[in-house]
């Protein structure tokens, strides 16, 4: 299993993050994405799904799965608050 965390960004930002990404993973394996970072005020849980889809459209995996939103309330770790 390979674990990757990114610290956030989209379109044109993480061009080359994603083609080191889809360069390194299993491509027989599905992708599991855990939005935690998100603002929900901006993007609920669900829309997290959508947009994880358009960002990875080019990286070669058979499904993207994410797990049912966790029922407790989550501290993500922000720039800066570490």
């Amino acid at each position: 299993m390979k674990l990757f965390l990114c610290g956030g960004g989209c379109g044109k930002q993480t061009e080359a993050v994603i083609k080191v990404f889809n360069a390194v993973i299993d491509h027989e394996k599905p992708l599991l994405y855990i939005p935690l970072a998100m603002d929900e005020k901006e993007h609920t849980y669900d829309d997290c799904y959508e947009w994880v889809k358009g960002e990875l459209a080019e990286v070669e995996v058979p499904s993207i799965a994410i797990p049912p939103k966790p029922q407790i309330p989550i501290m993500p770790i922000r720039s800066g608050s570490t």
